[in-house]
């Protein structure tokens, strides 16, 4: 599973009115981009993955909060 922070999508934008806050709560100070997360999917199903299980993935900026 992957687990994501915030992330720049239509329903939760990046300037919406909750953002500073959000971006205050990660290590990076910002929000993920779909295709981050895309990433840590894509690899979840590949070989390399292969002896991986019942593990949660943070793809989440660092979140501290």
């Amino acid at each position: 599973m992957v687990q994501s922070g915030s992330v720049n999508t239509e329903m939760n934008p990046a300037d919406g009115p909750s953002s500073d806050a959000q971006r205050a709560l990660n290590v990076l100070g910002r929000y993920g981009r779909p295709e981050e997360l895309a990433a840590a999917v894509v690899f979840l199903a590949t070989p390399a993955a292969a002896f991986i299980t019942g593990s949660v993935l943070a793809a989440d900026g660092g979140f501290f909060g």
